[in-house]
């Protein structure tokens, strides 16, 4: 499980909108290497029954059957898939010549020991960084099947050959087993630990934005809040029925209707039908104005006093908890930002909360740049990598290019099983040896064109996934802008020079010398 951690905070409401996301540290890397194992082992066993399921049903692989003299209950497409587990590709050498013709008075002795570098791992799953079969490789490794001696040994053999030679070839042109082929190797591994990552940067960014999108579409978010905040016994907020001002300002106009006169009960009841807010005033005399206006004051200053005490008892939060408390530190910031100079400078007032806004929406639109950014480096480093094992591709492919060249020599062979099976007496022509060469040349070349399509899909499918998140980031950011400016910002209360009071809270503040960040040292 990720470890969605933020440090303390030990000083003062910072006034910080976000937090960015969760670090990624040790723990972290760890979940992104499990999640890197499921996603390579658990693909290749998928497309390896694929494979089994539609790349043998050809007439060669019956006869191949018939050849090793199997029932059908033995598994031949698995045993064929992991035969590069148990047999190496011969190495082109010097001074290893044999005799031209094999005695065929013995059986070669069965492929049962693991040769590969992960055979501590399953075969089914150790089949991931074997995945390129050869013919060489299929009939080594069942050419202990082959029983008897002389004419019948060697005609097993030779059949044993052209079935092999038959079946890889229809392989290469399977589109499952090409698919197979394409997702395993040590590259690709490298290339799904860097996938898995991007991953999950890429949940953590959809997690961020699902928090805030759904609180502030949240209908009930709003009022759950004050529920939860400011129905406690540390506030006296009965008048403060919802985080939203506009709801705050309306469920306070509907006990002064009862005392205005019929004419304005009509005016006022309709403007906060229509609009949720009384717009337009009535022709007040001044004394009754100015008694609703400083009431809505007081109400403006209890509200904003209120949202700081309870946004600065929230010293640590879960993950979701950090992103779901955008919307209200970003109407604290609008609110402070407006009593600040409102009192003496009302249109000043409104300028600076504007400004907060907009410094506000731009912060979180910072930190979802920083943390898209960082996801855009996973999504650059996954085709490096698949570019690396396209280097290291052609680098053993122009060592196999020396053996094409070598192979035109008598004194360059093949030295397989000490030269008493039949492939020994197929290679003895020069352009056989050369034909096993290239294919050993090709077969490294195959190591550049996997890798590097590979990692490109993956690398597709991070863009894909970044583009849904940031459009789900975008969405973010417009809906508290437009929240803030409908339920904060366009109902701000313009008081001027009138005197408010100020609110106090139930339980006794600390002394202002011991509060961190205040008082001298």
């Amino acid at each position: 499980m990720l470890r969605l951690v933020y440090p303390v905070v030990e000083s003062e409401f910072s006034g910080h909108v976000t937090d960015g996301l969760p670090r990624i540290g040790f723990r972290t890397l760890i979940v992104a290497i499990a999640l890197a194992l499921v996603f390579a082992f658990g693909t290749h066993l998928l497309l390896k029954r694929m494979a089994r399921a539609n790349a043998f049903s050809s007439k060669a692989f019956e006869q191949l059957r018939t050849t090793t003299k199997e029932d059908a209950s033995f598994d031949l497409a698995s045993a064929i898939l992991e035969s590069p587990l148990y047999v190496d590709i011969p190495t082109l050498q010097i001074g290893t010549g044999t005799a031209d013709t094999p005695k065929y008075d013995e059986v070669a002795p069965r492929a049962t020991k693991r040769v590969d570098a992960a055979s501590f791992l399953p075969a089914k799953i150790a089949s991931y960084f074997a995945t390129d079969v050869s013919v060489v490789q299929v009939y080594l490794y069942f050419v202990g099947h082959c029983n008897g001696t002389g004419d019948d040994l060697k005609q097993c053999q030779t059949n044993l050959y052209n079935e092999s030679y038959a079946l890889v070839s229809e392989m290469k042109h399977n589109p499952f087993y090409i698919l197979y082929r394409l997702e395993g190797g040590y590259i690709q591994l490298i290339a799904s630990y860097i996938f898995a990552l991007g991953v999950m940067v890429f949940i953590l960014r959809e997690f961020r934005a699902h928090q805030i999108n759904a609180y502030m579409r949240d209908l009930k978010a709003a009022e759950k809040f004050a529920a939860d905040e400011f129905a406690t016994p540390e506030f006296d907020a009965a008048d403060l029925p919802s985080l939203s001002l506009r709801a705050t300002l309306r469920a306070w106009w509907i006990p002064e209707i009862d005392n205005m006169d019929p004419g304005s009960q009509v005016t006022v009841q309709q403007q906060l039908r229509e609009f949720g807010m009384v717009n337009y005033e009535p022709n007040w005399p001044i004394t009754k104005s100015a008694e609703l206006m400083r009431g809505r004051a007081n109400l403006l200053h209890k509200y904003h006093i209120y949202l700081a005490a309870a946004l600065r008892a929230k010293s640590r939060m879960t993950a979701s908890e950090r992103f779901r408390i955008v919307l209200p530190r970003t109407i604290l910031k609008v609110t402070t930002a407006f009593v600040s100079d409102q009192k003496h400078f009302p249109e000043a007032g409104r300028k600076l909360a504007s400004e907060a806004l907009e410094h506000s929406v731009d912060e979180l639109a910072a930190g979802i740049a920083a943390d898209r950014d960082l996801y855009s480096r996973f999504v650059e480093l996954t085709p490096v990598v698949g570019f690396f094992g396209t280097v290291w591709g052609l680098s053993l492919a122009m060592l196999g290019a020396n053996d094409v060249i070598r192979a035109q020599g008598a004194e360059w062979n093949y030295n397989i099983l000490n030269g008493t099976t039949y492939i020994t007496e197929a290679l003895t022509k020069v352009e056989e040896k050369q034909q096993f060469a290239l294919q050993g040349m090709l077969s490294a070349l195959s190591i550049k064109f996997d890798t590097t399509g590979y990692a490109l899909i993956l690398m597709f499918l991070l863009i894909l996934f970044g583009a849904h998140a940031t459009r789900r980031e975008y969405r973010a950011i417009s809906l508290l802008h437009s929240n803030v400016t409908q339920k904060i910002l366009s109902v701000l209360p313009t008081f001027g020079s009138i005197p408010t009071e100020v609110p106090k809270m139930k339980v006794e503040s600390e002394p202002l010398e011991t509060v961190n960040g205040w008082g001298t040292e």
